[in-house]
């Protein structure tokens, strides 16, 4: 049975599992830097969490990093590890995480604001998990800087000259070795003119966009079909149970885009004629584009990167009521362990 732990952070809601990056941004081992939090579950009743510090080396092409992790294991005592080694981010949102030994992850990066990646979905070893699902998030989701406004106009009002002093009246007396006369008494100073007025503030720039996340994380085996709670779900570390019914009491939508659905299980569907587990989100009972597929050997699927023309957006209304139907395509092997979030723009 699979746990997971998926970190809240400070400033926002953490991202979920696979959400591709949007495609105009460029990508590279400095768009992965600072502190990230680890949740990770793997094969053998086995959890792990704890958080990586990654630093990209000046030429962009790589980094390294450090790491302390604690690891459990069914009953067994937790215990912790501190592996630190190299990690390569590349422009088509991939990511290879690996330390000699005790780390080989492959993954994708997501959530890139400002070409900043917040969030890391991987798959592999970590530190003893084998075959573990790993969520990396940064410690904060923040949206785009607005322009700043314009500076007010300089004053083009220049204040008064002041008079001129006056001239002496005193005249020295005459004689053969008469003496100078005194000098006259200087002006008095003119006022100081007036200060101009200052020029109006500039507006301020409208704010950046907010995204929050929702998902689940679940030990359900996956069947034909299956149900999930998935908008305004934000515990992904108690593991969810699916239903064969849609649910009754899901949470209504507060109006706003859902997009980048993406979804991960811990066994592959298995190659053969269609064979595949879909993952489709159902709004008001009716079906819609927002979806993904996890096909063959694949352990993972994004709704950013399916579809022709990729369908990745699903406008909401104000009462709307959303609900992850899962259904089993061809003869696909059993799931075991899966997990799936979307994000919803405010």
């Amino acid at each position: 049975m699979r746990k997971s732990m998926v970190v809240i952070v400070g400033m926002v809601m953490v991202l979920g599992l696979l959400v591709g990056p949007r495609q105009s941004e460029a990508l590279n081992s400095c768009s992965v830097t600072g502190r990230f939090d680890v949740g990770a579950f793997a094969l053998g009743d086995t959890e792990a969490f704890g958080f990586v510090i990654f630093l990209p080396d000046g030429d962009c092409l790589g980094g390294t990093f450090t790491s302390s992790i604690t690891i459990k294991q069914g009953a067994n005592p937790a215990f912790n590890v501190t592996p630190s080694g190299t990690y390569v981010a590349n422009s088509d949102s991939t990511i290879t995480i690996s330390a000699p030994g005790l780390v080989a992850l492959q993954g994708l990066v997501s959530q890139v604001v400002n070409d900043v990646v917040n969030t890391i979905h991987a798959v592999g070893d970590l530190a003893g998990a084998i075959n573990a699902a790993v969520d990396f998030t940064a410690n904060a989701l923040i949206g785009a800087i607005g322009p700043t406004g314009p500076t007010g106009a300089d004053s083009t009002v220049a204040g008064p000259t002041g008079p001129t002093g006056a001239d002496s009246t005193v005249a020295g007396p005459t004689g053969p070795t008469g003496t100078n006369g005194t000098n006259g008494t200087n002006g008095t100073n003119g006022t100081n003119g007036t200060n101009g007025a200052t020029g109006a503030t500039g507006n301020t720039g409208p704010a950046g966009p907010s995204k929050l996340i929702f998902g689940y994380r679940s030990t359900t085996a996956l069947a034909n079909p299956i149900y999930a709670i998935l908008y305004g779900n934000t515990n992904l570390t108690t593991p969810y149970v699916l239903t064969a019914t849609s649910p009754a009491s899901e949470t209504p939508a507060s109006g706003s885009t859902l997009s980048n659905l993406s979804c991960v299980t811990q066994t592959a569907p298995g190659i053969g004629p269609g064979n595949a587990y879909r993952f489709r989100v159902i709004q008001n009972g009716t079906d819609t584009q927002l979806f993904c597929d996890i096909t063959d050997a694949a352990r993972s699927c994004s709704s950013a990167t399916q579809g022709v023309p990729a369908v990745n957006s699903l406008v909401i209304a104000p009462g709307d009521r959303i609900v992850l139907e899962i259904t089993l395509i061809g003869s696909p092997g059993a799931s075991g362990n899966n997990s799936c979030t979307v994000e919803d723009s405010l």
